[in-house]
């Protein structure tokens, strides 16, 4: 697609926009790395509170650029993380790690929810997502009382990244602010992610219940995104999970058939490998194919 001139300027605006936004930040947060010993408390809060300020009234006086709005909103939410994480340096308040991730997120979401910015969106979800690792390896939860594992972090990545991914698909339903494509790929990608490395890890620990309960999931997520409502990107990630659960199952086979010394294993992994790519490349473009 030809950009003309007036798709260029808008382009080139917002890319300086981002650049400025994210120069900024970067220049707050290595200033006050650099010079932490040299300066004093009340300057740090002074420095830090200042541009968070500024950037609040930018917010507020700039209606006429939304999207420098929204830019400049996203740089706030990003101050607002470094001032949490000076007072609990400065003050030695105690917290947790999980405790300034999840207090992060909390207290941005008025501005996420009011912002409705995809920028925002993807801060919050890595926020929710850092919280809940951080917060699990302090008190060695067990999500929902399940098998004690040391995998139980990826359980818990993909309970709350499905949980989100869910919300999100019946929120778009009734609200067009939800309708942001990015955001159901985001989570979707991470929920795959984690439920694959999750099945894959406890299938070389023999725990195949999991892979149960893998079976069960892809069987639903067929269900809904293939025969229900056909979504490539949705497939793409499922065929690509599926891909690396068989490659790791069939060498979980050769483990078990104490053949993975032997020159039979690389036949085997290299007529798998080729089978199972040339099967999931057919399968896509057949469905993008269904698609158009």
């Amino acid at each position: 697609m030809n950009m003309n001139r007036y798709d260029f300027l808008v382009f080139l605006r917002m890319l300086l926009i981002w650049i400025g936004s994210i120069s900024l930040m970067l220049a707050l947060l290595f200033f006050t790395a650099y010079n932490w010993n040299e300066l004093g408390r009340f300057f740090k809060f002074l420095i830090i509170e200042a541009i968070m300020v500024s950037t609040v009234l930018l917010y507020l006086f700039s209606d006429k650029y939304k999207i420098a709005q929204k830019v400049i909103l996203t740089s706030s939410s990003v101050t607002l993380g470094i001032l949490l994480a000076l007072i609990g340096q400065t003050y030695q308040t105690g917290a947790d790690p999980w405790q300034l991730f999840a207090i992060w997120a909390l207290l941005i979401t008025p501005w996420v929810f009011s912002a409705n910015f995809s920028g925002l969106w993807i801060l919050w979800i890595l926020l929710l997502n850092i919280s809940s690792i951080l917060y699990y390896q302090k008190l060695h939860l067990n999500i929902f009382m399940l098998l004690a594992t040391k995998e139980s972090s990826l359980l818990i990545l993909f309970a709350l990244n499905t949980l989100l991914w869910i919300a999100w698909s019946f929120l778009t339903k009734f609200y067009l602010s939800f309708k942001k494509t990015l955001i159901i790929r985001i989570l979707s990608f991470f929920s795959f992610s984690s439920l694959t490395f999750l099945v894959i890890t406890n299938l070389y620990n023999n725990e195949w219940s999991y892979v149960a309960l893998y079976a069960i999931i892809l069987g639903i997520i067929y269900y809904i995104y293939r025969i229900k409502k056909l979504d490539i990107y949705i497939m793409s990630l499922y065929s690509l999970s599926l891909f690396l659960f068989i490659f790791n199952l069939s060498f979980k086979i050769i483990i078990m058939a104490k053949l993975s010394k032997s020159i039979l294993m690389f036949f085997f992994m290299t007529i798998v490998t080729m089978i199972s790519t040339m099967a999931t490349t057919t399968w896509i473009k057949k469905l993008k194919k269904e698609f158009e």
